[in-house]
Parts: structure tokens; C-alpha cells; sequence
């Protein structure tokens, strides 16, 4: 299942990156979510998803990243089936958690707004997984841990957690 999310007219006025990608992990069997509070670019302090963004110049993982305002010209942009999504996000969890876990994928979710696409990989993660994932805390974060669905809904959220992404969070958690 994927779902798009479109914006009518620039939500922000650049991002990080003509691309992004990121991952959130989820716990059905114990309603819990995994959330990092951030320390860097706007949004010190919010609660997000391993993630972040990229350009076309990502060779061998490294991405080439700089500020790109809206709207994103062509050649910048990505197209939401590039396979650059999925690289960039497992890169992005192992650099802000020490490694990729074992998880299933149960949906993806797009968020565009004028040639920005951020494809969110939402997955699940058994209790038997999550109990043997170690994840570390890097310099982009202040914090980090497992949280019950019910606290979600009432932290400082990072702007990535549209409502349409909530929602998709609140129904695949409860799936």
C-alpha cells in the first residue's frame, strides 16, 4: 500500500535535500513506537523517525546535501519508485541508531510538496526483535526509545508526522 500525500502551493519554503527518506518502527504486540528527539536543523527538541534527506549526487551512500528551495527544479527531483528512497533511509537509521533491525514492512507513505518527495517506510517490528535491537543515540539527537501510542499522540511532533502520516501510524500500529 502506498499512500501520497499532496500539497497544493509550497508547504516550506526549502528542505534539506531535493529527496527524503526514513523509517518508522512500530511494536504491535506492545503499542509502541520508536521515536529520537532531534538536535539539529529547526525542530531541536521535537520528536521524530530515523530519517533525512538527499540529493541526486548520492554515490555509494554518501549523500550530497545542501538546502534546495521550493519549488524543486527537474533535474533535482526524484521519482517516488527510485530505489534511492529505501537506500537513503536504511542509511539514515544506521547512521542515527548504529544498525538496521529486522523488521516488516507493512506500509509506505509519501508526503510531496512542490517536486519534494519524503517516502516514509513504516514497519513492524515483534517484541522478540525489538528486545534484541540495541539502537545507539547519535549527535542529531537528544534522546531516543520505544513509547506507547497513546504518549505519541501527545509529544512535540517534528513536522515530518503530517496528520495523513499519523493516521497511517495509528492504523498500521493497531492492524
Amino acid at each position: 500500500k502506498i499512500i501520497a500525500e499532496n500539497v497544493q502551493g509550497c508547504k516550506q519554503p526549502h528542505y534539506f535535500g531535493s529527496a527524503g527518506a526514513g523509517f518508522i518502527f512500530l511494536c504491535k504486540d506492545d503499542q509502541t513506537i520508536y521515536l529520537q528527539k532531534r538536535n539539529t536543523r529547526g525542530g531541536i527538541g521535537q520528536w521524530g523517525f530515523p530519517g533525512g534527506g538527499f540529493s541526486p549526487k548520492i554515490l555509494g551512500f554518501i549523500p550530497y546535501e545542501r538546502f534546495f528551495d521550493t519549488p524543486i527544479d527537474e533535474k533535482h527531483r526524484f521519482k517516488p519508485d527510485d530505489p534511492a528512497f529505501m537506500k537513503n533511509a536504511q542509511r539514515e537509521v544506521v547512521e542515527e541508531t548504529g544498525s538496521m533491525p529486522q523488521h516488516q514492512l507493512v506500509d509506505v507513505h509519501i508526503y510531496e510538496d512542490c517536486g519534494f518527495i519524503y517516502k516514509t517506510f513504516i514497519t513492524n517490528m515483534p517484541a522478540a526483535e525489538q528486545s534484541k535491537w540495541k539502537p545507539r543515540i547519535d549527535s542529531e539527537n537528544l534522546d531516543h526509545g520505544w513509547y506507547p501510542i497513546s504518549e505519541f499522540l501527545k509529544m512535540d511532533l517534528f513536522f515530518g508526522f503530517t496528520n495523513p502520516l499519523i493516521q497511517r501510524v495509528l492504523k498500521n500500529v493497531k492492524a
